[in-house]
């Protein structure tokens, strides 16, 4: 099984739980309803009509208001990445569009060693 497999099956096994340790702050809104994972998001590529990449994990996530639900978009990164907060940004902005719900983005920075995380444009 592949990193991004093996991270997927972890975080839909124990998502309520990954979100009270990495993400307390959403952790104290959720609803007792039930995590709704969906499957293989496509998310549009910038410039490009016809290329399409997915998305690590989306998640219908009930709140405690009543009624509330919004979506998680988690993403794993083995390594620094100069774009990828400019991809979780457009990525939020097509989500919210077609589900007509908020997005709370998460991004997992997953490597060791002394590489330095990569802010730039796009």
């Amino acid at each position: 099984m592949d990193h991004d497999s093996l991270f997927k099956r972890l975080l839909r096994t124990f998502f309520r739980d990954f979100l009270q340790a990495f993400v307390p702050e959403l952790h104290r809104r959720l609803g007792a309803g039930a995590i709704v994972f969906l499957d293989k998001e496509l998310l549009p590529t910038a410039g490009s009509q016809s290329r399409r990449r997915t998305a690590d994990l989306v998640a219908k996530v009930p709140l405690r208001r009543r009624g509330g639900l919004i979506l998680a978009h988690t993403e794993c990164q083995a390594q620094p990445q100069k774009k990828i907060l400019w991809r979780m940004l457009c990525a939020a902005i097509w989500l919210e569009e077609l589900y007509q719900l908020r997005v709370y983005p998460i991004l997992l920075c997953c490597w060791t060693g002394k590489r330095r995380w990569l802010f730039g444009g796009r």
